[in-house]
């Protein structure tokens, strides 16, 4: 498989990710201060802003 011209760089990852971890309200407001949502696809598309 190539895209314009390239190969992917395919690596397995042998970390486990564990069920139920969340991220703390105070750093989910920080990241919710730089999104923006389409108003027409308000629950689909969510544009996050870097800092």
């Amino acid at each position: 498989m190539k895209w314009k011209g390239v190969s992917p760089v395919v690596r397995l990852n042998h970390k486990v990710c564990h069920k139920g971890v969340s991220v703390s309200k105070k750093a989910m407001w920080k990241v919710e201060a730089r999104s923006e949502r389409n108003p027409l696809l308000a629950k689909w598309d969510i544009l996050i802003r870097p800092v």
